[in-house]
């Protein structure tokens, strides 16, 4: 697996430094809405880590499938050549060699690996989409940031004035229909 260089500053995640050689989907998958720059930086590099572990697995997999294969011809060269150990008093048919081969502890071995070695693939597969999918999301939380999403509500000086006007005025007729001080003034 490829080793990825620290060129941006550390970040944490629920209060721990984060370890980008580490493979935390949670972690990877979310977005700090207020380290943005930092979320640019490091998406390219998460790209890459499940590019590559992909690759690794899909690499995996395929050796997983040859290796299963090598494990049927070895069980059911044995079968034909030594048939009389394995119960048959003749040649077994193309059907009982099957039948052995299938319940052999090492073609169940093999074949235990292979599905576990494709679900890795699969689970990486949705991994790289999610990143896809982080990447838009990403864009837009950008775009919400540039329109000013976040940011401290703004009010004109006239729409400022004409508040204070009103204000004041309202005040005013407060206190004239204030029946207290209509009776002491």
């Amino acid at each position: 697996m490829t080793k990825f260089d620290n060129d941006y500053p550390s970040h944490t995640f629920d209060g721990k430094e984060v370890n980008e050689d580490e493979i935390n989907f949670e972690e990877d998958l979310s977005i700090d809405q207020y380290g943005l720059d930092y979320e640019w930086m490091r998406q390219a590099k998460l790209m890459q880590k499940y590019a590559v572990l992909h690759a690794d697995l899909s690499a995996e997999k395929e050796e997983a499938k040859e290796w299963l294969q090598r494990v049927d011809a070895e069980i059911d060269l044995d079968v034909r050549s030594n048939y009389e150990s394995y119960g048959f008093e003749t040649k077994p048919t193309e059907g009982a060699i099957k039948s052995i081969i299938a319940n052999d502890k090492k073609h169940l071995k093999a074949q235990k690996e292979l599905i576990e070695i494709s679900r890795q693939v699969l689970i990486v597969q949705g991994a790289k989409t999610s990143m896809e999918h982080k990447k838009a999301a990403l864009e837009r939380l950008s775009s919400l940031y540039l329109s000013g999403y976040w940011a401290d509500p703004r009010i004109t000086k006239e729409a400022k004035d004409h508040y204070e006007d009103d204000m004041q005025f309202a005040h005013r007729q407060h206190l004239a229909n204030n029946e207290r001080i209509r009776k002491n003034g």
